[in-house]
C-alpha cells in the first residue's frame, strides 16, 4: 500500500506542476490576482463523485466593481458578507475588501485519475481490470518483476472523455501507451506514470513540452523528448528491452 500512495503522490505533484501554467477553471485580469484549489470527492474505486473549487481574489486596493470570470455553479461567498453581480460567466464584486473568498462546483475535467491499488504478497494489484485477461492490468510475468503505468494524467475540456481515455491507455500498456501518445493528442495533453519494483525511480512520459510543467521530486524522471519530426520519443529504461516488451 506504500507503493501505491507513492503513485498518488507522483501524480499529484505532475498535475500541481502543469495547472500552474494552464488556466483551469476560470480567467482573471491583470488588475488582481487569484488563486484556486480544486477539491475532488472519489468514490471507492477512484472514480470522481463531485469538485469543489475555492477561489481566493486578491487586490491591494479593494475588489470594489472587479469583473471575475467562473464556470462554476452554486457559488458562495465563504469568509464574507460581500455581494456580487453574476451575469453568465461575469461575476462583479461590490467590496472594498482586499480579500474574497468563495466556492462552487463544476464538472469539468480534472487533469488526474486516480487509481486505487491493494499490494498482496509484494505484487500490486489494481482496480482496473484488462478484458484480455481477465486479471488486472500491470500482473507480472513469472520470474519477473512488476512494472507498467502507475498513474495517467490528462489535460483536456471533457471529464467523460479523459476518464474513457486514461482507462484505455492503462490497458494498453506502457508501450502501446506510448505509441498512441505519440501520435498526436491534438489539444490534449498526456502525461503517464511508470514504474517497476525494485526500482527506485519513476519515469514520466509526456507530451507536454518542458517549459509547460515542472517534476517537483528526484524520485520521478522525465523519460520523454521531442524529435526532430515533433514526435515523442522515449528516452527512459525500464522498457527498453524488447524480449519484455519494451521499446528499441
Amino acid at each position: 500500500m506504500k507503493k501505491s500512495l507513492r503513485f498518488a503522490s507522483a501524480a499529484l505533484a505532475l498535475t500541481l506542476a502543469a495547472g500552474m501554467t494552464l488556466p483551469a477553471f476560470a480567467a482573471a485580469k491583470a488588475d488582481y490576482s487569484k488563486d484556486e484549489t480544486v477539491y475532488a470527492v472519489m468514490n471507492a474505486d477512484g472514480s470522481i463523485k463531485s469538485t469543489t473549487v475555492s477561489e481566493h481574489l486578491y487586490s491591494a486596493s479593494g475588489l470594489s466593481n472587479v469583473t471575475d470570470e467562473s464556470t462554476l455553479t452554486d457559488i458562495q461567498n465563504t469568509e464574507s458578507d460581500a455581494a456580487f453581480t453574476q451575469d453568465g460567466e461575469k461575476l462583479v464584486w461590490n467590496t472594498d475588501d482586499t480579500d474574497v473568498y468563495y466556492k462552487g462546483n463544476t464538472d469539468k475535467a480534472l487533469p488526474i485519475t486516480a487509481n486505487v491499488t491493494y499490494t498482496l504478497d509484494g505484487v500490486i494489484y489494481c482496480h482496473i481490470i484488462d478484458p484480455r485477461t481477465g486479471y488486472p492490468i500491470n500482473m507480472p510475468e513469472a520470474g519477473q518483476p512488476q512494472r507498467g503505468i502507475a498513474t495517467v494524467t490528462l489535460l483536456g475540456p471533457s471529464a467523460a472523455y479523459n476518464d474513457a481515455l486514461s482507462t484505455a491507455l492503462c490497458v494498453m500498456g506502457p508501450v502501446a501507451a506510448m505509441d498512441y501518445v505519440s501520435e498526436g493528442f491534438g489539444d490534449l495533453s498526456a502525461a503517464m506514470v511508470f514504474y517497476e519494483t525494485g526500482v527506485e525511480n519513476l519515469e514520466v512520459f509526456t507530451n507536454l513540452p518542458e517549459s509547460a510543467f515542472r517534476l517537483e521530486d528526484d524520485a520521478y524522471l522525465r523519460a520523454s523528448a521531442t524529435g526532430e519530426q515533433g514526435e515523442i520519443r522515449y528516452t527512459g529504461s525500464l522498457f527498453n528491452d524488447k524480449e519484455n516488451g519494451g521499446v528499441p
